[in-house]
């Protein structure tokens, strides 16, 4: 059995965030998905937008309701009202998953700034999934969370909708043993083959790097091809990718090309999770 088989990466909570949105449902739905696999405690956070009770609370402020023409008060009482009914939905969704899943599950509720409050509930050893599109990465919640995940001791996992079940898992490797235990873990959780880019300014190094996945990985059965790029830039990346059609991007924040990767990552349309 090679190395790699003997590992499993080191996620102990995976932390989903819950709201009224559709793709909250089914980014709870994989997430679940992932911590069955991962033997991971799955954990709902549902957030009270503090700054949205201070707003309510100005004499000034109104809103209009979804198919209506006339304003109407808006005050903290309603929003408070509000939330509580949200959150009981949010916690019975989780509840419901966990049991289909048979994982273990926690829920909290925490009111506050959407980024403080997720900087308070991440440690390490979790992973944060979130929902996510091109869109809604440049969202304020999106941006709260990369700014979040920049900071925290954890991993982020961005789900770009469901993927398609003949797109690759796709690593980009740089030298890290986590990313490619991830990598053949996710490929195995969803059934999906693997394929291995590996990065590198010089001819050396990229074949340094490729002998060491062929290492780590051996014989893995998921593993479809492994690729040399070298020299490396966020447009050689990215037109590897758009090659690639990748359904989840893998790579680890800590690398030297980290900040190349995640500029070309706006050339596919993929789910991203990065090691951190």
């Amino acid at each position: 059995m090679n190395e790699a088989h003997r590992w499993q990466p080191d996620i102990r909570r995976i932390l989903v965030t819950l709201d009224t949105d559709e793709r909250s449902a089914a980014t709870l739905e994989e997430a679940a998905r992932l911590a069955a696999g991962l033997k991971a405690e799955l954990v709902g956070l549902f957030i009270e937008d503090a700054e949205l009770l201070q707003a309510a609370a100005l004499p000034m402020t109104r809103m209009v309701p979804h198919q209506a023409r006339d304003l109407v008060d808006f005050d903290p009482a309603s929003i408070q009202r509000a939330y509580r009914i949200w959150s009981a939905e949010a916690r019975r969704s989780l509840e419901t998953v966990a049991a289909q899943w048979r994982i273990k599950w926690s829920f909290q509720v925490a009111r506050g700034i959407y980024a403080e409050q997720l900087m308070a509930t991440l440690r390490a050893g979790d992973l944060l999934a979130l929902a996510s599109s091109k869109h809604q990465r440049r969202s304020r919640t999106g941006v709260a969370a990369l700014t979040v995940a920049a900071q925290a001791p954890c991993s982020l996992f961005l789900m770009y909708r469901r993927w398609e079940t003949w797109k690759p898992v796709v690593l980009l490797y740089e030298g890290f043993k986590e990313a490619l235990t991830m990598g053949q873990t996710l490929a195995a959780i969803y059934n999906l083959p693997l394929v291995a880019l590996v990065l590198a300014q010089g001819e050396e190094a990229a074949q340094s790097g490729t002998t060491a996945v062929r290492h780590y990985l051996g014989g893995a059965d998921r593993l479809a091809n492994l690729i040399q790029l070298h020299p490396v830039s966020a447009d050689r990346i990215g037109n590897a990718l758009r090659d690639l059609t990748p359904g989840i991007i893998i790579f680890d924040r800590r690398g030297k090309l980290a900040p190349e990767i995640e500029e070309a990552l706006d050339a596919v349309n993929s789910s991203v999770l990065s090691l951190g």
